[in-house]
């Protein structure tokens, strides 16, 4: 089977195109640009609507396999593959450079464990800095909550206390567990 490129709609919000990325992120498993991260891009006010078609999209049949985006806004890019597609990366990497990038400035988001890819960006003249995302994850079942929070305070899952209100409050808070 072959692999074929193709943008992403123009059309920002909840589109099919959306759906097809979304179901290749939750599918790619944790990595540096997860569903959850895609779900809130996705429907940001900040989102620069008019660049959602620069988005490239990597698919086998109708079936994503590999994604060039940024998050909400041009400069910095993320190329990800499902693992049998990793090949994808340098034209992946290639392909950002010229349609992710904003007034001549560009950066590429790279997993400190994707040593393959760190050696594409490099031979491309890519230049790491020091520059890192880091996420934050609080597993409840594995992790003891035998502590006092202040008045009003309280651990809970949004499977138990979910409330649209409340968890509109703290989306961008850092706040949110699962």
């Amino acid at each position: 089977m072959s692999i074929n490129f193709r943008n992403y709609t123009n059309q920002a919000g909840i589109t099919q195109d959306y759906y097809l990325v979304r179901n290749f992120f939750i599918k790619l498993g944790y990595c540096e640009f997860t569903y959850v991260r895609w779900d809130w891009m996705a429907t940001h006010g900040y989102l620069d609507r008019t660049s959602v078609g620069n988005i490239g999209l990597w698919c086998e049949d109708s079936e994503v396999v590999g994604v060039a985006t940024f998050d909400c806004s041009l400069g910095s890019a993320f190329c990800l593959t499902l693992p049998e597609y990793a090949y994808l990366k340098k034209e992946m990497l290639l392909y950002s450079e010229e349609k992710l990038s904003k007034e001549g400035k560009f950066e590429i988001v790279i997993q400190d464990k994707d040593k393959e890819f760190q050696e594409i960006a490099a031979i491309l003249g890519y230049v790491a800095s020091e520059n890192r995302e880091l996420d934050s994850i609080f597993y409840i079942e594995q992790t003891s909550t035998d502590y006092q929070l202040p008045e009003g305070f309280r651990i809970t899952t949004m499977q138990d206390t979910f409330d649209l209100k409340q968890y509109g409050r703290v989306y961008g808070k850092g706040l949110i567990m699962s």
